[in-house]
């Protein structure tokens, strides 16, 4: 087995087909077939072709040099695991929730019985785990400590980001007539994880797949996808191509010109994550005919462009039928005191990745630097007249729900385009945004925004003249897009 270097830094992911014959007694009870097996096997010469039958990527855990021993935390993983049994006791239904999981977890194979204890010097670490109700999941904690004060996260290293910035993929989506999402089904698990670092894994089982919730796994996760990729880029150039570049983690958002080439399109994207044991699921599409042959049944008619880190104020929703981005607006009630702290901790909630509100965005950002101007402590009550403007500005938000925006730009065409970005600036911030202006063959002018970008001007006095440069600096950097 191979290493392949997947980072300048010197990060490494092994990534190689999953050794799944010493298993095949066991699952088949047949051992004659095991040698019949092995004949065939040995005539694959590529590891590329073995895949094709097992099926699977394996990753090692990347950790960092001479980590030595992290101490034990199976004490305080136990500890924890009791306090939620009984949590699970207080809710029968939470905990039919959290037994259904773990047992589908068991019967899928991603997880085993730990057969032994742990030796004096062996590397293992116990990961303590809960669930969230609200929408059910499992939490895994690889950032509990040990009793040497070490996490296994903190002895990983994190891997460099694979997966593309949000803005730039639901931009590239828009150019598309037909556009195409689909959502790869619990991604992270269809990666095993090499045998000698299950011990890592631990949580009174031995997890044996990529594990949500530890530094490395999104890097790992993404990495396997990619190489899944790449492996099938000389048959599949174009599904290839939008695997690796239109993937936001487990989320793709692609398409094409015309409803022929779409469905082609999804097809051979699901031939080519089947073939590394990835499933593509809830398809969605503008076309009604793609989704009649790739969605099998399922009913939802929108997609959520959401970060769960970013995005829980306001999520960007594409809705099918009307081929239109929606803003979806979620604002909490403002209760007590308004403090610097908690308008600070609302506008960071106002996610817009493309600037297609940023008229409303950059008033949040202008409040904020008017309370740093004052100084205020964080939890000190701002000024009434900051209150007051910020109140209005939090219940105006919901206005928002009432945007509407084409997601299709009206590329793809051979009409003529043209790309206009103005930029302005005055002494409280400047901004610089960009459209496109489609001619259409019936002689209508569709105009479209395509991104803006906006910042507040510095607190130290800058000229107008400069704060316009700036600006025309802004919209270059747009333009990059």
């Amino acid at each position: 087995m191979k290493d392949k270097a997947v980072s300048k830094l010197g990060i490494r992911c092994n990534i190689y087909v999953v050794q799944a014959l010493r298993n095949w007694v066991s699952w088949s009870g047949d051992s004659g077939s095991l040698i019949k097996w092995l004949h065939f096997i040995s005539g694959l010469k590529k590891k590329k072709a073995l895949r094709k039958y097992l099926l699977r990527f394996v990753v090692s855990i990347p950790l960092r040099e001479n980590i030595g021993d992290i101490g034990a935390s199976r004490e305080i993983a136990l500890r924890r695991f009791m306090f939620l049994e009984k949590r699970l006791d207080k809710n029968p239904e939470l905990k039919k929730q959290y037994v259904d999981f773990m047992r589908e977890y068991e019967t899928s194979g991603h997880m085993e019985l730990v057969s032994r204890a742990a030796k004096p010097g062996d590397l293992v670490y116990h990961i303590p785990h809960h669930c969230v109700t609200k929408k059910f999941r499992m939490v895994f904690d690889a950032s509990c400590r040990t009793y040497k004060g070490i996490s296994l996260n903190e002895v990983q290293m994190l891997g460099e980001k694979l997966q593309r910035d949000l803005a730039e993929i639901v931009l590239r989506f828009r150019r598309h007539k037909i556009g195409i999402i689909g959502d790869i089904q619990k991604m992270f698990r269809q990666v095993r994880t090499v045998q000698n670092q299950w011990d890592l894994q631990r949580i009174f089982w031995r997890l044996k797949v990529v594990t949500y919730g530890m530094t490395s796994s999104a890097f790992n996760a993404v990495r396997a996808v990619i190489q899944c990729a790449r492996d099938a880029a000389k048959d599949f150039p174009d599904a290839s191509k939008v695997i690796e570049n239109d993937l936001y983690m487990d989320d793709c958002a692609s398409g094409s010109r015309s409803e022929s080439e779409a469905i082609k399109l999804a097809k051979d994207i699901d031939h080519v994550l089947k073939g590394g044991g990835f499933e593509m699921k809830k398809w969605k599409s503008n076309s009604k005919k793609l989704i009649e042959q790739m969605r099998l049944g399922e009913e939802e008619a929108s997609f959520m462009f959401v970060d769960d880190e970013k995005a829980s104020v306001l999520g960007l929703k594409w809705k099918v039928n009307q081929d239109q981005f929606k803003i979806v607006v979620k604002i909490p009630e403002l209760e007590g005191v308004i403090t610097k702290r908690k308008i600070l901790g609302c506008v960071a909630q106002l996610y817009d990745p493309n600037g297609f509100i940023s008229p409303v965005t950059i008033f949040g950002k202008i409040l904020i630097q008017d309370l740093w101007r004052i100084g205020l402590d964080w939890d000190e009550p701002v000024p009434e007249e900051i209150g007051t403007r910020f109140k209005n500005h939090w219940q105006e938000i919901r206005l928002l729900e009432n945007f509407a925006l084409d997601r299709w730009i009206g590329t793809d065409t051979d009409e003529k385009t043209e790309i206009h970005g103005f930029s302005d600036a005055s002494t409280t911030a400047y901004g610089a945004v960009i459209y496109i202006r489609k001619a259409q063959g019936d002689g209508q002018v569709k105009i479209t925004l395509l991104v803006s970008k906006t910042r507040v001007a510095p607190m130290k006095t800058v000229t107008v003249p400069r704060l316009e440069l700036a600006a025309a600096e802004l919209l270059s950097r747009n333009g990059i897009y």
